[in-house]
């Protein structure tokens, strides 16, 4: 059965469309008059059921996710003690000890610098990550930041007018994000030719930003106990979920169980995790095996091994969907 369309709908729709207000003219939906809507009230309502069978939850619940997370200071409030400051630190020049205060604070809104999920929406791949990084790209952050507006522009892979996650060929801009290159080249295997952003979404463990990933532990995230489960089984619906990281495997199965998609793990990349010949050789095949998930196909037999001490890791494809 229908439900009653409002203006609010309207504008909430086109929004979530990513329709601009100066291409709203041509569907007849005014300014200022908001009794001139009901000629398009039935496109609307269409559009709208269209909507609601793609997404689990409703289009106020994307917004509403969004907004809980642009404003969240949840592990800041808990005094957890990555998020909170090292009472050894008496001077504003003490740096705090390991794995303490690791994030940064935007100004005005007094939470912690973060990402949103990148590619926001239903997509059949998904990418989870430990956290994202805070180099020599704080500008990108206090303007992600700046308002709800550029949080959600950034859920669709945008920020100061550019593309963040783009390939290495791209030369707009500068400070592109390095980070995605390994997810950008699995993506790239499964759907040639097709933008990342449109087959896949890259969501964190921790959407709060720190400088590395010290005392960050993947086993029991707060953020993902949070946020993560709701992610994958109303908004992203993905068929497969690529993860980096080595404690991360432990959280799906101490938290996500009874999960739909099928889950690949990989080492992350870093020196003191996977060097570059490991993550280069697992990447190459997780690309693979992705494609051949994705068409049917068996999935190729590994060729990489789990660094040092890690030899126990998951199957290549795990699945989690058992209650």
């Amino acid at each position: 059965m229908s439900r009653p369309i409002s203006q609010q709908d309207v504008r909430v729709l086109l929004d979530s469309l990513g329709v601009a207000e100066r291409e709203t003219k041509h569907l007849g939906l005014p300014d200022h008059d908001t009794n001139r809507a009901a000629p398009i009230e039935h496109e609307l309502q269409t559009a709208l059921t269209l909507l609601d069978n793609i997404h689990a939850a409703p289009v106020a619940d994307d917004y509403e996710f969004l907004a809980g997370l642009y404003l969240c200071k949840y592990c800041v409030e808990k005094e957890y003690r990555f998020a909170r400051k090292d009472p050894e630190c008496k001077v504003p020049s003490d740096k705090p000890r390991r794995g303490w205060d690791k994030f940064q604070h935007h100004s005005s809104t007094q939470t912690p610098f973060k990402f949103p999920p990148i590619g926001f929406g239903k997509r059949p791949l998904m990418f989870i990550a430990i956290n994202p990084r805070l180099t020599n790209n704080r500008q990108h952050y206090v303007e992600i930041m700046s308002s709800l507006d550029k949080f959600k522009a950034l859920s669709r892979n945008e920020v100061f007018g550019i593309h963040d996650i783009r390939s290495p060929s791209a030369v707009t801009g500068s400070n592109r994000e390095s980070f995605y290159d390994d997810q950008q080249k699995i993506a790239a295997v499964a759907f040639p030719n097709m933008p990342f952003v449109d087959v896949a979404c890259s969501a964190e463990m921790y959407f709060c930003a720190s400088e590395n990933g010290d005392g960050l532990a993947c086993d029991h995230s707060p953020c993902a106990q949070k946020y993560l489960r709701r992610l994958i089984e109303d908004y992203v619906q993905p068929d497969l979920i690529v993860t980096f990281g080595n404690r991360i495997p432990f959280f799906f199965e101490n938290h996500l169980i009874g999960i739909a998609p099928k889950v690949m793990p990989l080492p992350f990349r870093s020196y003191n995790s996977a060097k570059t010949a490991t993550m280069d050789t697992a990447v190459t095949w997780a690309g693979n095996a992705a494609d051949a998930f994705f068409h049917g196909r068996p999935i190729p037999p590994k060729n990489w091994s789990w660094p040092r001490g890690q030899e126990g890791r998951p199957d290549p494809i795990m699945d989690y969907s058992r209650r």
